[in-house]
């Protein structure tokens, strides 16, 4: 696969921001690096550089015209997400500020699933944001650990674990999301798990990789993942969920929230 140079190397979001800043006169050219910082841009200069001399006119040209295309050719657009040092020459997007920016683009709805979860408070504070301001509807599948050996009735394991996890991760109270387990994971024998980590923003954005949701997944361990945004992979995830939910291999939980508040 060829290496993406220029415009074809920004992620859309981001020549649609920069488009924004350019129309409302928050950005004017001609483009400098000092000023692509202050927008919060300026790991674009690199690729924005050969369009700096041009005018507000001209630039806003360029940038309709390259969202034009790619909207027509409606390619998926991968992108590195990292956790942990890089090199000089990398170029990847921290996974903690990709899991907030796709919390916070979030308009209609959030499919998340984890294997593990701690400093939700700070992680998922705004996802709840979104359910919150906006009405998005979130659905999480979460790995429920084993049961102790003489812990007989798994449903009560499993309303233990759901409340302890809202506990820890959701003190922000409602509205809440709706939570799905495997109960095949219960038992004190099982050996299976849950063990995706991936976010899907509606219907249209996908992150998948290596990192859980935790302090260490997000900022301190070396992981990897991709961001795709590319509405048919999107969909297809979403129907690998629900179909699979729809057969009994994850359940929906129906507790009280009012026990963990």
């Amino acid at each position: 696969m060829a290496e993406r140079v220029g415009l074809a190397a920004i992620p859309t979001r981001e020549l649609e921001r920069l488009l924004e800043e350019v129309r409302r006169g928050s950005l004017t050219p001609p483009l400098s690096k000092p000023a692509l910082a202050a927008a919060q841009l300026g790991r674009l200069w690199d690729r924005l550089s050969r369009y700096a001399p041009l005018d507000a006119a001209g630039l806003t040209a360029v940038l309709e015209t390259a969202l034009s295309e790619r909207a027509a050719a409606a390619a998926p657009y991968v992108e590195l997400v990292w956790t942990g040092p890089e090199g000089r020459n990398a170029w990847s997007r921290p996974t903690a500020q990709v899991v907030r920016e796709l919390f916070e683009r979030a308009r209609s709805s959030v499919l998340l699933a984890g294997y593990s979860f701690d400093h939700g408070q700070e992680i998922l504070e705004p996802l709840h944001a979104a359910m919150r301001d906006r009405n998005v509807a979130v659905d999480m599948y979460l790995h429920i650990g084993r049961a102790p050996r003489k812990e007989t009735d798994l449903q009560r394991h499993a309303e233990n674990e759901l409340v302890s996890f809202l506990a820890r991760n959701w003190p922000f109270g409602p509205p809440h999301p709706v939570l799905h387990y495997d109960p095949r994971t219960l038992h004190h024998r099982s050996v299976e798990s849950l063990h995706a980590k991936c976010i899907v923003i509606d219907e249209r954005l996908t992150l998948i990789g290596s990192a859980n949701f935790t302090d260490r997944g997000q900022s301190r361990n070396i992981e990897v993942g991709a961001e795709i945004e590319d509405a048919s992979f999107a969909r297809a995830l979403i129907n690998q969920w629900k179909s699979a939910t729809a057969a009994g291999v994850f359940v929906e939980w129906k507790g009280d929230f009012v026990a963990e508040e």
